[in-house]
């Protein structure tokens, strides 16, 4: 005998993922605009309330998205007029997802929460899946950094770093310049704050203390603090002889901290001639 299914009543509120994908709608797009949106809608709104309410999403995703210098340009308008799709089951294909419009918006919403229900544990967990579907704007499509390009974009990168007295290094400099280059010539420079940028800038740091101590390594005098007496005397800068202290300690007249050398790839081939050490016998 077969069981009857208990019949749940849908819930006062219930959970809305919202998507921004790139493509055409009930296409195969694969990419989406950041994660997707988590809100939570009573059951009696309006199908007008809860359109504005994607739309407004919508556009809070789209503006994130372009903060980003690198990522690509797409097409959002929010005053225009927009569709809104929903999954109505858990294994819906892109080209099966529903149009939601004013008349079956009450309906789709009963049929996706009956779907839910031929699932163990998904009405517990209810959430309905609603997309939004937005295109790149081709006349900002990526161009190639090739060497033209990168003159003109290293001259603008420059004038507009001096405009906006903007303190760069180089290899940010060099990054910004790159992303220029294969933007369209008429679209504004953008200095991009992203996490490649944040660690070239920690690199470009690291070099400018690199050559401040190997600038100093070269003074003939170098200052050294001390304190006179006790331990609670203020410290007073001194400046010795650096000459002089390597003759007193034994220390070689050169830089003792190794240079960076390139790993050698391969194997080592060992001296072959006035050779009696075993350390260099290949066993």
């Amino acid at each position: 005998m077969q069981r009857e299914r208990l019949s749940v009543p849908l819930p006062d509120c219930f959970r809305c993922h919202v998507t921004a994908k790139v493509g055409q709608p009930l296409g195969k797009s694969r990419t989406s605009v950041g994660k997707p949106t988590e809100l939570t809608v009573a059951t009696d709104t309006t199908f007008g309330v809860v359109s504005a309410l994607v739309v407004d999403t919508a556009t809070t995703a789209i503006a994130n998205f372009h903060a980003d210098a690198s990522n690509a340009k797409l097409v959002w308008d929010p005053e225009g007029p927009k569709e809104v799709y929903v999954k109505v089951a858990a294994n819906t294909t892109q080209d099966k997802y529903v149009k939601l419009t004013l008349l079956n918006y009450n309906d789709v919403q009963r049929q996706v929460w009956d779907n839910a229900s031929k699932v163990r544990n998904a009405q517990a967990s209810f959430t309905l899946l609603l997309f939004i579907y937005v295109e790149k704007d081709t006349s900002t499509a990526i161009r190639r950094a090739t060497s033209t390009n990168l003159v003109t974009a290293a001259a603008r990168v420059a004038g507009y770093i001096e405009d906006q007295s903007i303190v760069l290094g180089p290899l940010q400099t060099d990054y910004a310049t790159v992303v220029t280059a294969r933007l369209p010539a008429a679209a504004p420079i953008e200095i991009p704050a992203n996490a490649t940028m944040q660690q070239l800038g920690h690199i470009d740091l690291m070099a400018s203390r690199r050559r401040e101590i190997n600038a100093e390594a070269t003074e003939t005098y170098r200052r050294v603090r001390v304190r006179f007496g006790s331990m609670a005397s203020a410290p007073v800068d001194c400046f010795l002889s650096v000459e002089d202290l390597r003759s007193i300690l034994g220390i070689p007249p050169f830089d003792l901290t190794p240079s960076f050398r390139e790993p050698i790839v391969g194997d080592v081939v060992g001296p072959s001639v006035n050779i009696e050490d075993i350390d260099h016998i290949n066993f």
